[in-house]
């Protein structure tokens, strides 16, 4: 099996719950009697169907550590009452990439016209194992927030309509849908295998020892959208660490990002495995929200100025969509400056459609902010007398590293002021693993390895101290 369906099935197969028919529930049967009460550990939580949990039940013993809650809402979160003895539930596991949720009813996995109830909203509680390192979130729903309150994730969240592809084996996939034959790794999906009427699909990612360089941007960054899969990159507008050119004032390393690239500074979310139509016929449709929390917002969008309100920058944003058949376009779009429950903006693309577009977030301010580090930069290597040589195609005024991850492959740029040996190390659990002792050249040097989950990388320069680092891109894979 390829590697595009060996790394959906795996996934796919932690959400085998959803898989069942369409009930509709009518709305008189929806909630309790409505009193308020507080959620016990493991209210509303049901253990995962036959196949669907991967990893650790959070309904068996096995899971040591404080169960989850389900609460829901009735009046758009003013007010929220468990859900235990109602036919809310939800069905929580734990595996090596991710938690992940579903949110159904007691009777089926769809929870039908119910679940799309005006004011209906439900939150879940989710404490981590002792540990772990929650990231970012993804939710295959019409998400509204996420946050982290003393070690649990909190999830508040709506249920919305998706049209799914079921990832069950290549030759499956392949007599359902011929027209992937020979491009299934870059089909264009024309028909979904079933309608859902409303669902809650969510992952969480994590890590099981302190975040990475590679990590820490994702950290409260989330997305939510009705489809079957997305991929998510990042690029900043920040120097290299330690550059003349640099205008960050900030405690602690500069941000993270690239300097002097062609691209502007970006939020890229690339739709995936989505059809262009739903089950029935229809042309399939969705919707897409974005959380890029104040740090990243600052530090990737902004113009480097520490009195620029995320308001601002939320103003400045702009969101583009391409597809390869239909070209670029401008769709509408909200940007919006929130500060409850987490400082940040939120992007939202009310209507989308498919099979596999790209959406851009730029921001004017961004790149603005990089002309200037570029042409500061430029500057001071010319006033210091630098000069580049053949191999480099930009001066250097001090080594540094920019690594740019791509799903399962990390390609690392070494930049040095003059030729000099160095080694280039992975960095797992805090201890360094030799991959590569080499002779650099002036300017670029790059090296390319595989990258997984928990990777960092450390370069250190010929008298044996760390050259300093920063992350260009970092992209990462989601399937519901």
């Amino acid at each position: 099996m390829n590697h595009f369906l060996s790394c959906v099935t795996r996934v796919l197969s932690t959400t085998a719950v959803v898989v069942g028919s369409v009930v509709s529930l009518g709305a008189s049967s929806v909630y309790a009697d409505g009193r308020a009460s507080v959620a016990a550990a493991g209210d509303g939580l049901r253990a995962a169907d036959a196949g669907s949990c991967t990893g650790i039940d959070a309904s068996s013993g096995s899971w040591s550590w404080t169960k989850p809650t389900l609460e829901f809402s009735i009046d758009s979160g003013a007010t929220y009452q468990s859900a235990s003895a109602t036919q809310w539930q939800t069905s929580v596991c734990r595996n090596s990439d991710m938690y992940w949720f579903i949110i159904r009813t007691s009777a089926a996995p769809d929870m039908g016209s119910a679940g799309l109830v005006p004011g209906l909203q439900f939150k879940v509680t989710l404490p981590a194992k002792p540990g772990d390192a929650y990231m970012s979130a993804q939710g295959y729903s019409d998400m509204i927030s996420y946050s982290e309150s003393s070690g649990a994730a909190v999830i508040v969240t709506k249920a919305a309509p998706v049209s799914k592809l079921n990832f069950d084996s290549k030759d499956g996939v392949l007599a359902r849908h011929p027209e992937c034959k020979g491009v299934l790794e870059q089909c264009s999906f024309e028909k979904a295998d079933v309608d859902y009427v409303a669902t809650v699909i969510q992952h969480l990612s994590y890590s099981p020892a302190a975040l990475n360089e590679q990590q820490l941007w994702q950290k409260g960054l989330w997305v939510g959208a009705n489809v079957n899969g997305f991929t998510i990159s990042m690029n900043c507008a920040s120097p290299p660490s330690g550059s003349s050119g640099s205008t960050y004032s900030g405690s602690g390393s500069p941000p993270s990002g690239s300097f002097g690239d062609s691209n502007s500074p970006e939020l890229k979310i690339s739709i995936t495995n989505t059809p262009h139509l739903k089950f029935s016929g229809e042309v399939n449709s969705g919707s897409l929200k974005t959380f890029i929390t104040k740090d990243v917002a600052t530090k990737c969008f902004g113009d480097g100025k520490s009195t620029t309100t995320l308001a601002q920058i939320a103003e400045k944003m702009s969101v583009q969509r391409s597809e390869t058949k239909e070209g670029t376009t401008t769709p509408v779009f909200k940007a919006e400056a929130v500060s409850v429950p987490v400082e940040g903006i939120v992007v939202s693309v009310p209507n989308m459609t498919f099979s596999n577009p790209i959406y851009s977030v730029k921001n004017t301010l961004a790149a603005q902010n990089l002309a200037v580090l570029t042409q500061n930069n430029n500057s001071s290597s010319s006033s210091s007398g630098s000069t580049s040589d053949s191999s480099a195609s930009t001066s250097v005024l001090k080594n540094y590293v920019r690594t740019t991850v791509n799903v399962t492959k990390a390609t690392i740029t070494v930049m040095l002021v003059k030729g000099q040996k160095i080694t280039i190390y992975r960095k797992v659990n805090g201890k360094l693993k030799l991959l590569k002792s080499m002779t650099g050249k002036k300017g670029s040097n790059k090296f390319i390895t595989v990258f997984n989950k928990g990777y960092s990388f450390v370069v250190k320069d010929s008298t044996g101290k760390a050259i300093s680092t920063q992350i260009t891109s970092t992209s990462l894979q989601h399937f519901v």
